[in-house]
């Protein structure tokens, strides 16, 4: 018996209605493993592209600060080396890298022979552990999400929304990256379930507590909501005030007792970072965008094929509009950011996938059979063509990280050069090498000593380092003193080819491993 869809009108959708696309009933079991799906293909995506870029530096070396050092020697945080442009909160990274510690040192507890053998092996290991639970918090949420879908909409929506966003690339990509975005992730996607499900109250504790912790620009997403559901009424002005006025001052109060602590010095991290970014708009000096290329260019590449299914959604069933409208409404306030990424707007995807499922629906409960093959053929295109582009992007991704390879490299080979690995050896990581993979988390062998010095000085140049991770373009500056190894290739560029799977990647030498010749 097919399902019955609701035309558009009367009503906005919600479960019990006989016409809508709704079922009232709370069935755990479809939700466990649509969940599961999302979180097996993060975890799948960690290991494909284990190391981190320069961006996400900050959490990620907290985490591992925070396992490998803890709280009695704070001073010797990386953070305190290397503070970045704007401090950031540690809120995120303690959220992450306390679970992380309690986990591996009961796993060193209970297999301590394994960790002693595999010891090279075990920060990295820690590493992906923290990304995983990371991605785990964000699987759990979306969790959440789902079941207000499956509530509202019906079940196979749910089950089309879970699967189009566990193919695409960048949703699932980002949900394991220790960034402010990806930490505020858990509370907009929890806020949209709270949202769908009418929970006036949840939602705008969800906005309290992400906005002034982990991203300031969120009130560009949570404005247009609140204010939506304060017109339509089903948001009081004096219960937004009463709930996120004191929620959001508790938010910033623990950050100012957490951060104030660990920074050495009084500060709200995030009202630092909105005043970079906002007042003082000083994030145009890392590059700008046209004003609508969030539009032309990061949704489309974060949606897939899908995309083309959004609009649908819209015009088919009305319900779904208000989700799609208002979050679109977020991405164009924030488009008059001249500073733009991808990741800054990939909250609204989750939404839009939910519109693109309602139009597979739609069309797969048509009582005319062509229509309803034709959208079980469109939905099998959505899966299909956005796993061939994630599988190309997660291929590509994975040879963009040499610092971390070069590092991996130098551990598992350096015994054939340089006699015993246990001997007090230095390494220099160059500033590529560190943007792109060489975190502390590869800084495996206690024997060796670790330097990310950025400029020569009178007492410490490269003839001061036994080996030097260097750029290409720096090789010949010291050849007089070391030795090229070995060298690590990233991607260059990417064409079109004839043959099967009708791409070419092209290689480069990006980074080069280099001994000094005097090591016996």
């Amino acid at each position: 018996m097919r399902e019955k869809v609701n035309d558009g009108g009367g009503g906005d959708g919600d479960s019990g209605g006989r016409g809508s696309l709704a079922t009232s009933s709370f069935v755990p079991m479809p939700i466990f493993f649509a969940s599961l799906i999302v979180f097996v293909a993060i975890v799948i995506s960690v290991l494909a592209t284990p190391y981190s870029k320069v961006e996400e530096s900050f959490n990620l070396h907290a985490i591992h600060d925070i396992i490998h050092i803890g709280f009695e020697n704070t001073s010797t945080y990386d953070h305190h080396e290397f503070p970045g442009v704007v401090p950031r909160t540690f809120l995120g990274s303690l959220l992450v890298g306390l679970p992380t510690k309690a986990i591996s040192n009961a796993f060193q507890i209970i297999f301590p022979d394994n960790i002693n053998t595999n010891g090279r092996y075990f920060k990295l290991n820690t590493m992906l552990l923290g990304r995983i639970l990371l991605g785990a918090m964000n699987s759990v949420a979306f969790g959440f999400l789902l079941n207000a879908i499956k509530r509202k909409f019906s079940l196979n929506v749910m089950w089309y929304t879970a699967l189009i966003s566990a193919t695409q690339f960048h949703f699932i990509f980002y949900a394991s990256r220790t960034l402010p975005n990806t930490f505020a992730m858990p509370f907009v996607i929890l806020a949209y379930a709270f949202w769908i499900e009418k929970k006036m109250f949840q939602l705008v504790l969800m906005f309290a507590f992400a906005v002034p912790i982990f991203r300031a620009e969120l009130v560009a997403l949570a404005g247009p909501i609140l204010l939506f559901e304060l017109v339509i009424g089903t948001l009081k002005l004096k219960d937004m005030l009463r709930w996120g006025l004191p929620a959001g001052f508790l938010a910033i109060g623990i950050s100012v007792i957490v951060d104030s602590s660990l920074w050495g010095y009084t500060l709200w991290p995030e009202g630092t970072v909105l005043y970079f970014n906002t007042i003082l708009n000083k994030s145009s000096q890392w590059g700008t965008e046209p004003f609508f290329w969030y539009f032309f260019s990061a949704l489309p590449r974060s949606l897939s094929v899908g995309i083309v299914f959004v609009p649908v959604g819209v015009i088919v069933y009305k319900p779904v509009r208000k989700y799609v409208v208002l979050v679109l409404a977020f991405v164009l306030l924030y488009s008059f950011l001249p500073h733009k990424e991808l990741r800054f707007v990939l909250y609204s995807v989750p939404l839009l996938n939910l519109s693109a499922a309602c139009a597979i629906q739609r069309m797969i409960i048509s009582k005319k059979k062509w229509l309803s093959l034709f959208g079980i053929l469109c939905f099998l295109g959505i899966i299909v063509g956005t796993l061939a582009t994630t599988s190309v992007s997660t291929f590509v991704s994975s040879l963009n990280y040499p610092g971390g390879e070069a590092m991996k490299w130098l551990h598992d080979h350096c015994e054939p050069y340089c006699g015993d690995a246990i001997k007090p050896h230095s390494v220099h990581i160059c500033n590529l090498a560190a943007q792109s993979g060489a975190s502390r988390f590869s800084q495996t062998n206690p024997y060796f000593e670790y330097s990310k010095l950025e400029a020569w000085t009178n007492t410490t140049t490269h003839e001061s380092f036994s080996w030097l991770i260097a750029e290409e373009k720096d090789q010949d500056t010291f050849n007089n003193t070391h030795e090229a190894i070995h060298n690590i290739f990233s991607v260059s560029g990417i064409t079109l080819s004839k043959e099967f799977p009708f791409l070419s990647i092209r290689k480069a030498i990006t980074l080069v491993i280099m001994k000094k010749r005097s090591l016996s």
